[in-house]
């Protein structure tokens, strides 16, 4: 699904690109997350998903020892 290509400026990099099989998948996985996350936020307001991912954030914030 990826292929891992050194860099031509510095080959202590590696360049990683999607295959043609990786970038079928990704078209169809795309689509799959998007119908997931319209399905999971069907009848909740865009206020409500605010307020949800910006609690979400903190409570991430606050288990990576960043927080208060």
């Amino acid at each position: 699904l990826v292929v891992r290509l050194p860099s031509e400026t510095d080959k202590r990099i590696n360049l990683l690109y999607l295959t043609k099989k990786g970038k079928k998948l990704q078209s169809i996985l795309i689509k799959v997350v998007l119908d997931t996350s319209e399905k999971a936020a069907k009848s909740i307001s865009e206020e409500e998903l605010k307020i949800t991912k910006k609690v979400l954030n903190q409570i991430k914030i606050n288990l990576d020892g960043k927080g208060c």
